[in-house]
């Protein structure tokens, strides 16, 4: 684990995918990105630099997310943002409640003018020779189409993560989302 000394200001929120899909995210990954140590999860604030304390920043978190319900998010097909070569997993159902999620948690210490729009997805590489983009598409296609376990999972929390010099992000603070209430009749 960093130091506190290497950590910089720079922090994002994210779900992080549970397993099996997780670990088939991870290995796509670290197969098309060689070297890359990323969990597979999907982002509700993309990195920023915060404007007050951490403190100040999991208070105006907890604020938004203790009224939001647990939601399902459903991963499509695999797609490239033609402007950073990002090759990701686009997101059908859920993808308005994590955009209407970002608008909310995007103010007060954690507001931060976005490089791109927000859009949500799930990243499979990233930072690739503009070469190796088709190939990596091509390999991610392939792997998605074979992969027989669910496309569907829950996000039931969230975590804050800050990075560190060397890239490495380091989990601050978990934030459940509540668990809905079931009411049968009889």
């Amino acid at each position: 684990m960093a130091g506190t000394d290497s950590w910089i200001n720079s922090f994002s929120l994210v779900a992080y995918l549970p397993q099996p899909l997780a670990g088939f995210v991870d290995a796509l990954r670290r197969e098309v990105q060689p070297g890359s140590t990323a969990r597979g999860h999907v982002t509700l604030l993309p990195p920023r630099p915060i404007s007050g304390s951490v403190h100040q920043v999991c208070t105006e978190i907890r604020e938004v997310l203790q009224k939001e319900h647990a939601f399902d998010v459903h991963l499509n097909q695999v797609c490239v943002f033609p402007a950073s070569g990002v090759v990701h997993l686009s997101i059908g159902q859920g993808s308005a409640t994590l955009i209407r999620l970002h608008r909310a948690l995007n103010r007060g210490a954690c507001e931060h003018m976005e490089m791109f729009y927000y859009h949500p997805h799930v990243t499979a590489a990233q930072g690739l020779e503009p070469g190796a983009v088709t190939k990596a598409t091509e390999v991610a296609v392939a792997r998605w189409q074979a992969y027989e376990g669910a496309r569907v999972f829950s996000v039931e929390r969230v975590t804050l993560v800050q990075n560190t010099v060397s890239n490495d992000w380091i989990n601050l603070q978990e934030f459940e989302l509540r668990t809905p209430v079931i009411a049968y009749l009889d």
